[in-house]
């Protein structure tokens, strides 16, 4: 289900995290975080949320630890040193509110099906880069954006990428990409004749194959400014 949670976090940006993973995080926001707190019912829960920074944005996904695959996305907006968003989730919907120090936060997490419900105390610590993914995505990428289909073709220099796309029936433009990628994580905006908005793809190796998909979402900035998932799903693969 979409779920409309807010998730509020306060840092200090920039901070140098003694992570496991080494480094620090990306723009002060980007990595992989792994996350713990203890059910209402006394249930030990762990996870861990992938995020990159992409200006004043910062997306990704994450999962639990028992969970397969990933489960859910978040997107942020950074303002200052406090990050804000909407996250999906296809369990429960839940709140989560965070203040960082350093390379940890604290906070709690709440059901927001039930506004009574107590909060439930919540912590995470910073676990280093996000890594994986191809070593370069230049090339030509086939994305189905569920309503309509295109063909994008990036460049990456380093973190940036760019991209040009075309509607892959017709050949008209589908929009022009820019963004920031970090280990397997793009994160950034399109701009298109009738819409804008932020958009991130995680990408992800075929088994038995040197192969590449990608998962992800777009939003529209006409419901929301800073949303990477508000618009629908992408999936795709490389082609060229």
């Amino acid at each position: 289900m979409k779920v409309n949670a807010l998730i509020v976090l306060s840092l200090a940006l920039p901070f140098v995290a003694d992570a496991k993973g080494g480094g620090s995080p990306q723009n002060g926001v980007g990595g992989v975080w792994k996350f713990q707190y203890k059910t209402p019912g006394g249930e030990d829960t762990k996870g861990e949320m992938h995020l990159v920074r992409d200006k004043d944005v910062a997306c990704g996904v994450y999962k639990y630890s028992d969970s397969k695959d990933w489960i859910g996305w978040a997107s942020f907006a950074v303002k200052g040193d406090e990050i804000d968003g909407t996250y999906y989730e296809t369990q429960n919907p839940s709140t989560w509110k965070f203040k960082i120090t350093k390379d940890t936060f604290g906070g709690s997490y709440k059901e927001s099906s039930d506004p009574k419900s107590a909060d439930v105390p919540m912590t995470a610590k910073f676990d280093g880069a996000n890594t994986g993914g191809p070593k370069s995505i230049n090339g030509t990428w086939a994305l189905d954006y569920e309503s309509e289909k295109c063909d994008i073709t990036f460049k990456q220099t380093g973190s940036a990428v760019t991209g040009k796309a075309v509607y892959k029936y017709s050949g008209e433009p589908c929009g022009e990409y820019r963004g920031t990628i970090q280990g397997d994580l793009l994160v950034g905006e399109y701009k298109q004749k009738e819409d804008t908005g932020h958009f991130f793809l995680q990408f992800r190796p075929v088994l038995n194959s040197s192969g590449w998909v990608v998962k992800g979402a777009w939003g529209t900035t006409r419901e929301s400014p800073f949303s990477c998932d508000n618009g629908g799903k992408i999936t795709g693969e490389k082609t060229k």
